[in-house]
């Protein structure tokens, strides 16, 4: 879908065309991107119980991963809780773009990444760090949970481990 070329004029925030990604004009819309995060708004990440904030950085887009990649690859990427503050003297604007598989995709540690555990990492273990689940069902206890820790998500997954039929 197009944005007109005279949407952005009659708006007070900056409008950006993600579709300019993909084209010559990927370095506009980069500056546009970098403009947007660093006057109108902050990103924070907590980081042992304290808000760290996150700087914009020039040429880059902030990529979070969610619950789902830290459990993939057993812990080696870790989600991360996180906000975005307002700015003291004016207004914010966030863009967030979600991807998720199927509802009755089973997630689970991906078999390589378990074998791979250093031999700290086995010993604190024991094996896979995480349960397999389907995601319908994790995504339905985070919608209760949310705002709360991740780990206590994981271990009710874990709790409520059962076999799963996966063919």
């Amino acid at each position: 879908m197009a944005i007109p070329a005279n949407a952005a004029a009659s708006l007070s925030f900056p409008v950006i065309n993600m579709e300019k990604l993909e084209t010559e004009e990927r370095g506009a819309a980069m500056g546009v991107i970098g403009d947007a995060c660093e006057n109108w708004g902050f990103f924070e990440l907590l980081k042992d119980g304290a808000w760290v904030d996150v700087p914009p950085m020039r040429h880059a887009i902030v990529v979070n991963i969610g619950d789902q990649l830290e459990v993939i690859t057993n812990g080696r990427y870790k989600s991360v809780m996180h906000r975005v503050l307002t700015r003291p003297d004016g207004n914010r604007m966030s863009l967030a773009s979600f991807y998720n598989p199927g509802a009755d995709a089973v997630i689970f540690p991906a078999p390589a990444l378990v074998e791979e555990l250093s031999e700290e990492e086995a010993e604190r273990a024991g094996s896979a760090v995480y349960p397999r689940f389907v995601f319908e069902d994790y995504m339905n206890l985070y919608l209760r949970h949310k705002f709360e820790s991740k780990e206590p998500r994981f271990k009710a997954m874990k709790a409520d481990a059962a076999p799963i039929a996966t063919a």
